[in-house]
């Protein structure tokens, strides 16, 4: 029988040598719950699903970087985890640098709603018509007192 790790190597060195995919789906479930593992201590995600998506974009991270020059028959399963921790660090500043520039965005969006001359102008005109309705409608200077006291100073 062989070891674990001796089994684990022969994986990776397939997965990256030879792109065996069924090895990289092999790895992705035999590894895939530590690196979930690695972004939840990390306090990155919210629930599990979140997790796992940031430990397959760090799969996705590592499929794409891993090379055969990068991997020599002298690698053992400790560095290529080690790797794969690094690419669920990567991948974590990833997810927080999106974040923070969708709350950028949505700050800057808010900031750049800023009223033009000609909305400023229709505003004051429909507020004019407000109030030259609601004053049409009373009767005396005492209903028009407390409508003005009223919706103008807040007052009862």
């Amino acid at each position: 029988m062989q070891h674990p790790d001796t089994e684990s190597n022969e994986l990776f060195r397939r997965a990256i040598l030879v792109h065996d995919e069924d090895a990289w789906a092999t790895i992705h479930r035999r590894f895939g719950p530590l690196l979930a593992s690695w972004v939840w201590r990390s306090g990155a995600c919210a629930h599990s699903a979140e997790c796992n998506d940031i430990a397959d974009q760090a799969f996705a991270r590592a499929w794409a970087a891993l090379k055969p020059e990068h991997v020599a028959n002298s690698s053992t399963l400790a560095q290529l985890l080690s790797y794969l921790r690094t690419c669920v660090m990567t991948a974590i500043i990833d997810q927080l640098r999106q974040q923070s520039a969708r709350e950028i965005a949505l700050s800057d969006a808010h900031v750049d709603t800023a009223a033009t001359p000609e909305q400023i102008v229709l505003v004051e005109l429909d507020r004019a018509a407000l109030w030259h309705t609601a004053l049409a409608v009373t009767t005396n200077m005492a209903e028009q007192i407390a409508l003005v006291e009223s919706f103008i100073f807040n007052l009862r």
